[in-house]
């Protein structure tokens, strides 16, 4: 069997990573944080915010995962190179068991984060404010910038006749 030095095992473990950087799909880098609803000229609402925490929990956990994941195949490397060295294994062993315990809580997190976005999404009517109705009006300026006119509507007053239609 082959002996690697640690200076080699090193470098093999870095390679490796290279390669795997290197692989990686270009729709993985795609990731976007911020949702199509907060950028447009409103105020972003409640369900857009937690979106945009749902996002950012999605990239922490899939970045964390991909870290668990690394350190699972290092624990499995090291049993490999270990050469029958007692404490080589033992090392492994417990990176490997390291590992599984990482994974488990990455997963636990993901689901309780989940969880909780979709609990808040479903009582975000109380967290609503009441606004009176309002008229839009977008323009597109000459330089391409893009204007909104809010004009708010007046509800008629508690037994007031509707006002008719102007002609």
């Amino acid at each position: 069997m082959t002996r690697f030095s640690v200076t080699t095992e090193r470098k093999l473990i870095w390679a490796a990573l290279a390669v795997g950087g290197l692989l990686l799909p270009s729709s993985a880098l795609a990731f976007q944080i911020v949702p199509t609803c907060a950028t447009g000229l409103d105020l972003p609402g409640i369900d857009c915010i937690l979106e945009m925490v749902g996002n950012v929990a999605q990239l922490i956990l899939g970045v964390t995962g991909g870290l668990a994941l690394i350190m699972f195949v290092y624990g499995g490397f090291q049993m490999l190179t270990s050469g029958g060295v007692e404490g080589k294994i033992k090392k492994g062993i417990e990176t490997l068991k390291a590992a599984v315990v990482g994974i488990v809580i990455i997963l636990m997190a993901g689901y309780l984060v989940r969880y909780g976005l979709d609990r808040l999404k479903v009582s975000k009517a109380l967290l609503d404010v009441p606004t009176a109705p309002a008229e839009n009006t977008d323009t597109v300026n000459p330089d391409g910038t893009r204007t909104r006119e809010i004009h708010v509507v007046e509800p008629p007053a508690v037994g007031a006749e509707p006002a008719a239609p102007a002609p």
